[in-house]
């Protein structure tokens, strides 16, 4: 019954993972996009930072590890 409610909390929460992973990737496509074609020559920094979205991949990494160990 524990168990149960923690492997639920932890597919409850990897959801809610998936979703913010899912908008920090449109965030950072959107910021890609905005980079106009001449910026290279323009500014020595042209890259869009993926720090959110790492993070969050690791997070999920997290979870499922706890949920495979829960599920043995």
């Amino acid at each position: 019954m524990k168990t149960e409610l923690k492997l639920d909390r932890l597919r409850t929460k990897r959801r809610e993972l998936e979703d913010k992973l899912m908008e920090a990737e449109r965030q950072e496509t959107g910021r890609f996009s905005r980079i106009p074609w001449g910026a290279g020559m323009r500014w020595s920094k042209i890259s869009v930072s993926t720090r959110r979205s790492d993070s969050l991949r690791e997070r999920i990494a997290k979870v499922d590890k706890q949920i495979t160990e829960l599920t043995k």
